[in-house]
């Protein structure tokens, strides 16, 4: 059966971040509601869960028409809550500005967050493993110190959860934002997609099995170099994170005792 073509729409919902956070799962959660979907894609009928629309702006750029081409991807949808999930617009602060041109005031802000020091280790395996799949084993070694540079600094931006939130709290004063702990997701991921969903003015339903990997998780995948067994980088990190744990606690409701791995 076609989708039904309607009129290009903000979507009901975005999620923002973060990387590394179990969001495909979430979002796959979330998509046990019939009333749930996600964006199709500008002139597809393909859902995405990442459009990828705003992070690309200092690449591309966004013409007069931006909102307009942002809410065509809403327009080819069988549900009534159509959103999308890019989770790399959290730490790609200049987004927020743009996003709140494309959204309206009852758009609910999603944001899934994971201990900054296992989200640091899981995005350095990941790039360990797309290298291998890219053959760039070479051209790792030859260019180890600026990939280094690259891989880590990125890497390690990207668990500053506070900093990242305070730049879009300060675009959105008062838009709903959801902050939810991947930690507490997976004890209790019914509670986490209700919340969600009651934002959206949706009634609960049976989510039914909900198993954590997806295909796009690097728990099961192998380390080329385990940066787990230095213990001095993991106190270094958990040092550069502990003033954003703290502010997470205080601003944002975080359970900071769900973050083992970031205590130091």
């Amino acid at each position: 059966m076609v989708p039904e073509m309607k009129a290009p729409r903000a979507p009901a919902w975005i999620g923002i971040g973060a990387q590394r956070s179990g969001t495909t799962w979430f979002t796959h959660l979330l998509l046990r509601h019939p009333a749930v979907c996600l964006a199709s894609g500008k002139g597809t009928f393909i859902q995405r869960k990442e459009l990828h629309f705003f992070d690309r702006v200092l690449h591309s750029g966004l013409d007069a028409n931006f909102v307009e081409a942002y809410h065509e991807n809403f327009a080819v949808v069988e549900a009534s809550h159509p959103g999308e999930f890019t989770p790399s617009y959290l730490r790609c602060t200049w987004t927020a500005g743009l996003v709140r041109q494309a959204i309206t005031p009852e758009t609910i802000i999603v944001c899934l967050l994971r201990d900054p020091v296992e989200r640091f280790y899981s995005a350095i395996r990941r790039s360990q493993q797309e290298s291998k799949r890219a053959n760039k084993l070479e051209q790792l070694t030859k260019r180890r110190g600026e990939l280094s540079r690259l891989i880590g600094g990125d890497a390690l931006w990207g668990g500053m959860y506070a900093s990242q939130l305070r730049a879009w709290r300060a675009v959105f004063a008062v838009q709903p934002f959801i902050v939810l702990q991947y930690e507490a997701v997976l004890k209790d991921p019914a509670t986490a997609v209700e919340r969600v969903w009651s934002a959206m003015e949706l009634a609960p339903v049976d989510i039914g099995p909900a198993q954590p990997l997806s295909e796009s998780s690097s728990a099961h995948k192998p380390w080329t170099h385990d940066l787990r067994q230095m213990p001095d980088l993991r106190m270094l990190l958990q040092t550069i994170y502990h003033p954003e744990v703290l502010e997470l606690t205080r601003d944002w409701g975080i359970e900071s005792e769900l973050w083992t791995s970031a205590w130091l």
